[in-house]
């Protein structure tokens, strides 16, 4: 065929090029934020977004400016429920490449993996075949490791000119590859009942300007959002199993936020009370489970002292091995908890509520809590502040581990 021959002759020229192009994308502004994106609300939608192309974020700071800011705005819009969304992505990424960034994920902690690979390999020519190949190896891979409920999202490769102003030869050859790896997409995802493959059709790109803007990412989004939305709707709202708990990793993900034991700080001080004050509590708390003990940060109100605790009688660890919050309304009430240590005797608990705190990989590693010694409702619009205040420890927390590292 034509497009063969010269696909052949210039594959060289295209490789000079794209090394070319590759140097100049390093340069460009790029999201320095961490690569996790939440919205308010409660029952979260856990989303692993992995892949190149539209998700490298070129043009704008933060990745809540970016595509998965938008995504998980839209996807909140239609399900009605807050979306959390990991991000892992690189210009180079590809299909056969993200294996090994699975591997080292837990899979079980989201709802839905959504994946935008094809332009990297559009641009350098992969053969429809290798792309089928290693498209199958990376399907069957989620099939062996990850829950039944576990859907995955293959988004389209775009048209070319939607993504960059390419040299029109450059154009022509990776559109037209592209094209043919989406035929290949979309008859290898019908093969696996949990794929949905979603085409993503954006116009061609009408600005000469050399960035792309939050705008572009926001009408990215709105294509791709309702596909997944509904999906999402159809399956209902089931927590997810956190299966065996992985004991000796979680531990070593919280040595590695450098907080145990450390004195105590304001910022972190500051959270827990605005807990204890919004939510007309008693007593709030932010603790970590570490080995045997929960050690506390940080703690107000009474009812809480500033000490370890067996970790066996501290309902901040049957927090962490939730998806989602622990409430108690009234644990005198409560068939579980009702002859717990922690309401039988002193501080003589009524109420709890608590929301897991996660190191940077997932990991469940301590809690914010609020707690008080009589009864109470807790509504949907308390369960949603609390999670945002636990957001606002995590950022805090991923934050001094940057900082540390660096």
């Amino acid at each position: 065929m034509p497009w063969q021959f010269l696909n052949a002759i210039m594959r060289p020229a295209m490789r000079v090029w794209l090394g070319h192009r590759l140097r100049v994308l390093r340069n460009l502004p790029r999201p320095m934020d961490a690569p996790h994106v939440h919205t308010s609300g409660i029952h979260a939608d856990r989303i692993l977004l992995i892949g190149n192309g539209a998700l490298s974020g070129f043009g704008v700071l933060s990745h809540g400016l970016g595509l998965p800011g938008h995504l998980a705005r839209q996807l909140s819009l239609r399900t009605g429920r807050a979306t959390d969304i990991d991000v892992a992505a690189d210009v180079e990424l590809t299909v056969s490449s993200s294996l090994d960034v699975l591997r080292r994920t837990d899979l079980s902690r989201f709802d839905a993996v959504v994946m935008t690979f094809g332009v990297f390999e559009s641009l350098t020519q992969l053969s429809p075949r290798g792309w089928s190949r290693d498209l199958r190896l990376l399907l069957d891979y989620i099939d062996r490791v990850a829950p039944a409920n576990l859907r995955v999202f293959l988004v389209s490769i775009p048209r070319m000119d939607s993504i960059s102003d390419f040299p029109r030869l450059v154009y022509w050859l990776s559109d037209g590859q592209a094209t043919r790896l989406n035929e290949h997409s979309r008859m290898v995802s019908s093969g696996y009942p949990r794929v949905t493959y979603v085409p993503f059709l954006p116009a061609k790109r009408a600005d000469d300007g050399r960035y792309r803007s939050t705008e572009t990412y926001e009408s990215w989004a709105a294509l791709i959002a309702p596909r997944i939305g509904n999906m999402l709707n159809s399956r209902g709202i089931a927590a997810r199993s956190l299966g065996s708990t992985n004991e000796q990793r979680r531990q070593k993900s919280l040595d590695a936020l450098g907080i145990l034991d450390t004195e105590p700080e304001e910022r972190f001080d500051r959270i827990v009370l605005t807990a204890k004050d919004l939510l007309g509590v008693s007593g709030a708390a932010l603790s970590f489970i570490d080995h045997e003990r929960q050690w506390f940060k940080s703690a107000r109100g009474s009812g809480l002292a500033m000490q370890n605790a067996p970790r066996a009688s501290a309902l901040c660890n049957i927090t962490i091995r939730r998806t989602e919050p622990l409430v108690i309304e009234d644990a005198e009430t409560n068939a579980r908890f009702r002859r717990h240590p922690l309401v039988t005797g002193p501080p003589f608990l009524r109420f709890y509520a608590g929301y897991a705190i996660e190191a940077p990989d997932g990991q469940r590693v301590g809690a914010l809590c609020v707690v008080d010694t009589k009864p109470r409702n807790f509504s949907r619009n308390e369960s949603a502040l609390l999670r945002d205040l636990a957001l606002q420890v995590q950022a805090e927390l991923w934050a001094r581990q940057t900082v540390s590292t660096t």
